[in-house]
């Protein structure tokens, strides 16, 4: 068959290319829709890492550190799931505090700080968490995966060995007649200590009445002059608050005759349920009071103004409820 050019032939021309035009721009016009629809669907799919890096600083075993995080957010209408949470456990490290804070305008970043305290030493590394933003129809993964940090020990350096004792300095032997004169002096006092223990025996001593303390006569009061006491002396904070601790044990042991000095605070709380002057918040105040005192005794936390406000606001709690007369039934279980 003979090709015939198009050019011979215009009104074939003004008819095929328009057409040919149109297919093509209707098939770029798909193929960008398909991919806006399909490519998003493939990122939502895959759980994506979080921008997180730990505040500058030297820490110590113990000592509070910041974990900075920053979540993409695309409109004000989300909610996470996941997060870690106060008091939760992530790896050798414990959540203290999760604030937050919410960017003005969208889509914007979220910032998350996490205060944690770190219980080992040395280079320390967190297990990934997963956390999830929902939105009002699809819901993002992301993983927190913190780098490494490097924990200081408390002692500096290795412990040294003791210097070996020094060679003992020579004495002289001892002459007889200062044997003799030791011998004398020993049989004198043996004489006169067996005088005094006979004179004594005939005359038996009465012991005066002693009279008895605050703590024994008024706890409460007793209890209310240890608080203003501790709370207002100038000592580092772990003597402060284990002197707490101690004071608020023997108060509880004096008003419900229960062996609270001998338990630890998670046996303080098992055994809660058999003082009813201690349910509801009197119970939630002393448990916050007493893991308080852990926290700042045992891993070297220095409270703000606002947690010492806080803690004596729970001792006094504790101690308004333990002022009221026991029940009939709490004073039977007793």
């Amino acid at each position: 068959m003979k090709l015939v050019p198009a050019g011979k032939f215009p009104l074939l021309r003004s008819i095929i290319v328009p057409r040919a035009v149109a297919l093509a721009s209707a098939a770029i016009l798909l193929s960008s829709i398909v991919a806006a629809q399909v490519l998003p669907a493939a990122r939502e799919a895959g759980t994506k890492s979080l921008e997180c890096r730990w505040a500058p600083g030297v820490y110590h075993l113990g000592d509070p550190v910041q974990l900075e995080v920053k979540i993409p957010l695309r409109s004000e209408d989300f909610f996470l799931t996941g997060e870690p949470a106060a008091g939760d456990e992530w790896g050798p490290a414990r959540v203290i505090r999760a604030e937050r804070k919410i960017p003005e305008h969208f889509p914007g970043t979220l910032a998350m700080t996490y205060t944690l305290q770190v219980f080992d030493v040395g280079p320390v590394t967190l297990p990934p968490a997963d956390v999830s933003v929902h939105f009002s129809k699809t819901a993002v993964p992301y993983e927190i995966k913190p780098p490494g940090l490097q924990i200081q020990p408390l002692l500096k350096g290795p412990a040294k060995a003791p210097p070996p004792p020094a060679a003992p300095l020579p004495f002289p032997a001892p002459s007889p007649w200062l044997l003799y004169f030791a011998a004398a002096l020993l049989a004198v006092g043996a004489g006169a200590s067996i005088l005094i223990w006979a004179r004594r025996k005939r005359k038996p001593l009465r012991a005066l009445p002693q009279k008895p303390s605050l703590r024994q006569t008024d706890p409460d009061a007793w209890f209310q002059e240890e608080l203003k006491r501790i709370f207002g002396m100038e000592a580092p904070a772990d003597s402060r608050y284990a002197a707490l601790s101690r004071v608020l044990r023997e108060y509880l042991c004096i008003k419900t005759g229960l062996p609270f000095p001998d338990w630890t605070t998670h046996e303080a709380s098992r055994a809660l349920y058999r003082v009813q002057r201690l349910e509801g918040e009197a119970g939630h105040s002393l448990l916050r009071a007493l893991s308080l005192c852990d926290t700042i005794k045992f891993a070297r936390h220095q409270p703000t103004d606002l947690e010492n406000s806080e803690a004596r606001h729970d001792f006094e709690t504790v101690a308004r409820s333990l002022s009221a007369p026991p029940p009939e039934k709490e004073s039977e279980a007793s």
